[in-house]
């Protein structure tokens, strides 16, 4: 005959069950309670860590382009932006691609045909030229810059670009021996370019239907994709004496001047995509001066940080004469983008800035 467990017992074993249980409820109700509480008490909080489940038409972002070798340079042809305005012009951006003509001779500059309807505009100290194309609903640029090529191996360098461009739209990195599977050749004269297509949806694979899973920082990039300018982070600091707030430039959340009126040293804080290799590149190619490789840049970086995030800091002084320039910045990467702060003029009244420059990095703050 089988044995019972006492009514006692059952009774003990019942109210050791419901105990756990309301302890587990307690645990969990005090979990998200918190959570809650964090979100609304800490927006910067919510906006570094929370995470967003919501229902959207994915976004998907297109890039074209082509890199050309011509010693001493590489040369770079690049358009990007939302695939359902890209895609059509596709035709057209290689009809023009194909146009481009390089030559074998040392600095000198390739020539191209623009087709219809296109324009070329002047460059800039980023820029060699920018070439505006589509329609007045659906506008585009094409990017054509020139970057000084030092000695090395060629499929190293076409590489290292194509994966620039591939992070760019949250793709990884290709290797060697997958460059020519990902990319074609054109030739351009006595001379081969690289031709690039890229396309990525940037709010991820779905996990249910249409719901998706990203960081509130992720979101913010959809939104830019689609046109939709998200709402600014406030962002605090002290000023230093002397140093003007004067209206931001293109991607630049704040800019200051300081100094000569007619050669005021500038500084800025700004956020965009990228490496760290090109970014610190970038800025050499400004004051005058050739690229370095990943290993002489993280010499030459020095830690500290801003926004409560880890960050580098860097001096690059261009080559002396009577216009020598001077950057101080600091490169904070954020996710799929980098915050900079960076402080550019004449390198004499620059580097008296240093000081300033460095309290002001220290008492920036995210709202």
């Amino acid at each position: 005959m089988a044995e019972t467990l006492p009514k006692t017992s059952l009774l003990r074993w019942g109210v050791r069950l419901g105990t756990w249980a309301f302890m587990f409820l307690v645990c969990l109700g005090l979990h998200f309670g918190l959570s809650w509480a964090q979100n609304i008490i800490s927006p910067a909080a919510r906006k570094k860590e929370a995470i967003a489940v919501y229902s959207v038409q994915r976004p998907k972002q297109r890039v074209l382009g082509a890199i050309a070798i011509a010693r001493p340079y590489g040369w770079f042809f690049k358009v990007s932006g939302p695939d359902e305005v890209v895609a059509p012009q596709k035709e057209a951006i290689e009809t023009f691609l194909k146009s481009l003509k390089l030559s074998s001779r040392p600095g000198e500059d390739p020539t191209w045909t623009l087709p219809e309807n296109w324009k070329q505009e002047a460059g800039n100290q980023n820029r060699f030229a920018t070439i505006q194309m589509g329609s007045s609903d659906a506008p585009l640029e094409m990017s054509v810059t020139r970057l000084a090529m030092r000695g090395g191996d060629e499929t190293e360098y076409r590489l290292s670009n194509v994966n620039r461009w591939r992070g760019e739209v949250g793709l990884k990195p290709l290797a060697a021996a997958d460059l020519d599977k990902q990319t074609t050749k054109l030739s351009a004269g006595p001379l081969d370019i690289t031709l690039v297509d890229l396309s990525a949806y940037l709010d991820g694979t779905p996990s249910q239907g249409d719901v998706y899973t990203r960081t509130m920082e992720e979101l913010e990039e959809i939104a830019r994709m689609r046109g939709e300018e998200p709402e600014p982070p406030q962002i605090r600091f002290t000023l230093p004496k002397g140093w003007k707030e004067t209206p931001p430039g293109q991607f630049q959340v704040s800019r200051f001047v300081v100094g000569d009126p007619d050669d005021p040293v500038e500084i800025s804080i700004s956020s965009a995509g990228g490496d760290l290799a090109a970014n610190v590149n970038r800025w050499r190619g400004q004051v005058g001066l050739e690229l370095v490789d990943e290993q002489e840049i993280a010499t030459a970086l020095s830690p500290t940080e801003v926004f409560d995030m880890k960050a580098g800091q860097i001096e690059i002084i261009g080559p002396p004469g009577e216009k020598q320039q001077a950057i101080l910045g600091v490169i904070a990467p954020a996710g799929r983008t980098n915050w900079f702060i960076k402080l550019k003029g004449p390198v004499q009244p620059a580097l008296e800035q240093k000081k300033n420059f460095e309290e002001f990095v220290k008492s920036l703050k995210m709202e």
